[in-house]
């Protein structure tokens, strides 16, 4: 009986290891990581802040002066980024705006991470 229960707590603490992703082929960047900034100016087509209530980015959506709609996310935690950023709280849909950000995976833009990432209402 003992060498039952000690089989059992003994499997209880295995472990498979789970397989990992293989690596990015030469030269590309990990699966995770952003490429280089960007900075994107237009007409605001949308707005989304209500993620902002549960600490996830705010999307403005913005049509570029070239067409391209582009996302920027804006952190919940904006005061903890490097960045700086005009009083959005007024930004309704048809105001001009620029952004300076990291481009993140999806391709929206967020101004966070660097003192010359910004957001500002032109």
């Amino acid at each position: 009986m003992r060498s039952l229960l000690a089989l059992l707590v003994l499997a209880g603490c295995m472990t498979t290891a789970s397989p990992e992703a293989p690596p990015p082929p030469d030269g590309a960047p990990p699966a995770d990581a952003v490429s280089e900034d960007r900075t994107v100016s237009g007409t605001v087509t949308a707005l989304d802040f209500s993620p902002m209530a549960y600490d996830a980015d705010g999307v403005v959506t913005v049509e570029t002066d070239e067409g391209e709609t582009v996302d920027v996310q804006l952190p919940a935690r904006y005061g903890l980024c490097a960045a700086s950023y005009d009083d959005w709280a007024e930004l309704a849909v048809g105001d001009r705006v620029e952004a300076r950000g990291a481009v993140t995976m999806r391709g929206a833009v967020r101004p966070c991470e660097r003192e010359d990432h910004r957001f500002r209402i032109l």
